[in-house]
């Protein structure tokens, strides 16, 4: 009688296993299948800081514009994980001495492909930061890139925060911890396409695209009146 209770517990067993795994790699299956339904496939992604030079500073003693910080930035990563695109150029040994009135930004940037047949026109996404032990969130950045993405075509998405990647106080915390490398990762919450289409990840709202949708407009009527953007 045991023989036969240890038998059929066994079996019990094997089959709640079998199910874990249909049910595990179902949703492996479905995680697969939002990534690859918005078309895009992300090569490069990066910040970096930047020095920003007030208007009336003389350029004449050497580089105009802003001062990039080479110390200062992601680590140069490829896909969905920190990567440099290159378009972006340093300027040691010739800089100038900065002026008193400087301001600092981020840039955020991403570099895609569209892989699908239809022209994108705008793109929500997410620039994430995990702990490298726990994969926890750190800090999240949010953008909404308005660039036209031709089929098998790719793009450099950019935007400029003035707000780090992550926060001082979560820096100082990880001060104790030099060899672990903070985790990036790029989320596609909402694209907009040329006909008017969306697709639009299972996690993100309605009212993303909706902003996408707006800001498109937004742009097309700025243009049309000959407004600056």
């Amino acid at each position: 009688m045991q023989e036969i209770r240890k038998e059929r517990l066994c079996s019990a067993c094997l089959s709640l296993c079998f199910i874990s795994a249909l049910v595990a790699a179902d949703l492996f299956a479905q995680d697969r299948a939002q990534t690859s339904g918005s078309n895009i496939q992300i090569l490069k992604l990066k910040w970096e800081k930047q020095m920003r030079l007030p208007e009336d500073f003389d350029p004449s003693a050497g580089s105009t514009g802003s001062i990039n910080d080479p110390t200062q930035s992601s680590s140069g990563r490829g896909a969905n994980r920190g990567g440099g695109s290159g378009a972006s150029a340093t300027t040691q040994g010739m800089v100038p001495s900065a002026p008193s009135r400087v301001s600092f930004v981020y840039v955020y940037s991403m570099k895609v492909k569209n892989t699908g047949p239809k022209p994108i026109e705008a793109v929500a996404w997410d620039y994430v930061l995990r702990d490298p032990t726990s994969h926890a969130e750190v800090s999240r950045h949010q953008f909404l890139s308005f660039e036209k993405v031709q089929p098998a075509k790719t793009a450099t998405f950019e935007s400029r925060q003035r707000t780090p990647p992550i926060l001082k106080t979560k820096i100082e915390a990880r001060e104790g911890d030099k060899q672990a490398k903070i985790e990036e990762q790029a989320i596609i919450r909402c694209v907009l396409y040329a006909d008017e289409t969306t697709w639009r990840d299972s996690n993100t709202p309605q009212n993303v695209c909706d902003l996408l949708k707006k800001g498109k407009a937004n742009l097309t009527h700025a243009r049309g009146s000959g407004r600056p953007r």
